[in-house]
């Protein structure tokens, strides 16, 4: 979203975000509230006492905090300047809304972009035990979002039939953008060498490293990749984890249980950091529960392609990402985890 916003910028555009402080995790450190970065306007609502995603409370106030704070920044926004459009991502579930009303109180166009599509993965994947009405009453929500929305923006083919079919929206008035390629980090040099970074996580230096990065969630196998894991010990395989999410302690604490050696966890790193640990991989994984392939795409995919980096596919065959990796001969799809 960043190259979207500076892009937008650098062709003469006048372009405000307004986000949160950073809080996916407990100890993250605020930024200033209101700042310019390389010509964007960038507003920051602060998120103090609900930082974290450990618990399902703490998420939720956060995400009810956000949403109220920033209906008041873009009013003051709104007051003070002229605005051409609105935009809204997917996440947190409910920002849509937050699009909606702008576009309907301010009488702007409204641009509503959907990485996500709730409440299906919500509902598919029973991370929240909730009765049948309230799924009913969430969906209504969305079909009024996209209804007041001028346009539509989703991934791919099959998220604009999912969207068209779930939110009732006409298809001309979906666009299909994918996610683009950063091909910079084909290019990129890392200050350590593979073996140093070896030493650094205790990493077996004759092993081969398969990274999976991200958010570890409601929508990834990893129960998956540990099996795997577990039954290729004696191989000379080591599966380097970066990341956090819903699911991340759980299989941490589970990975520990088992006494599987061949794996290694990191929490989210600084950027710089990040782009050192893919440069010294060998090899990629992407991972999608089955049926999500109809709600979302998996972002990371070209962040690790991007970098020339093989991927396997951790999904249903009848996947975007699967689509990608087959017809390109850049990488495997594993079905399961004796295919992985």
């Amino acid at each position: 979203m960043s190259e979207l916003c500076e892009g937008l910028v650098g062709k003469g555009n006048v372009v405000t975000v307004v986000t949160a402080q950073p809080s996916y995790l407990e100890y993250s450190v605020d930024q200033p509230h209101e700042e310019t970065i390389n010509g964007v306007k960038v507003i920051r609502t602060s998120m103090s006492g609900t930082k974290g995603r450990n618990t399902l409370v703490k998420r939720i106030s956060g995400y009810i905090r956000f949403l109220f704070q920033s209906w008041f920044v873009a009013k003051k926004e709104l007051s003070q300047e002229n605005y051409d459009v609105v935009i809204t991502l997917s996440n947190p579930p409910f920002v849509g809304v937050l699009g909606a009303l702008i576009s309907k109180v301010f009488c702007i166009p409204y641009l509503c972009v959907i990485y996500d599509i709730h409440p299906e993965i919500v509902r598919d994947s029973n991370w929240i035990s909730l009765p049948r009405f309230v799924f009913k009453i969430w969906n209504q929500i969305m079909v009024w979002v996209t209804d007041a929305s001028t346009k539509v923006v989703v991934l791919s083919e099959r998220m604009k039939e999912t969207v068209s079919e779930t939110k009732s929206v006409p298809k001309e008035k979906i666009e299909v953008i994918p996610i683009w390629a950063t091909p910079e980090l084909l290019n990129l040099k890392s200050s350590i060498t593979k073996e140093a970074l070896k030493r650094k996580l205790e990493i077996p230096e004759d092993s081969i490293l398969i990274l999976s990065a991200g958010n570890i969630g409601i929508m990834q196998p990893a129960d998956v990749i540990l099996n795997s894991a577990e039954k290729n010990q004696i191989l000379p395989l080591h599966f380097l984890f970066v990341g956090g999410g819903t699911n991340w302690e759980e299989v941490v604490k589970e990975a520990k249980r088992r006494g599987i050696n061949n794996i290694t966890f990191i929490p989210y790193q600084p950027a710089e950091s990040f782009k050192e640990i893919l440069s010294c991989s060998d090899v990629c994984i992407v991972s999608l529960g089955k049926g999500f392939e109809k709600y979302s795409v998996p972002s990371r995919a070209f962040t690790f392609l991007s970098a020339g980096k093989p991927i396997i596919a951790l999904m249903e065959r009848d996947s975007d990402i699967s689509d990608l990796v087959i017809s390109n001969h850049c990488g495997w799809h594993a079905g399961d985890e004796n295919t992985l």
